[in-house]
């Protein structure tokens, strides 16, 4: 069973750590200071939608909808997270392209 506030509170970790890590590397890293930037602002303007997106979730509907609506979420949520923390393996390598960040 899915608990709104540990849905939230899982998404919230997920985006610390590509945060965190995202940050590290820009200390690290200055000179690849465009790419991380527009990734972080993806990444924190993704967390605003996904957190908007769970407060839509209405107690009203059916306990099973709301549940199903939770775990998709949640599922699209840990996507979401490896993706980016993909990407910055990517920079942190050297193997980005800046263009690729239009879809993050």
């Amino acid at each position: 069973m899915f608990n709104k506030d540990e849905i939230r509170s899982a998404m919230q970790e997920m985006m610390n750590d590509v945060m965190n890590r995202g940050y590290d590397l820009l200390m690290h890293k200055p000179e690849q200071t465009q790419e991380l930037d527009k990734l972080l602002t993806r990444a924190a303007e993704n967390l605003s939608a996904q957190l908007g997106e769970l407060e839509q979730i209405e107690h009203t509907s059916s306990e099973k909808e709301a549940e199903a609506r939770y775990e998709g979420l949640s599922k699209q949520s840990q996507e979401r997270s490896l993706e980016l923390l993909a990407a910055i393996q990517r920079i942190e390598r050297g193997q980005s392209n800046i263009d690729e960040f239009k879809y993050y």
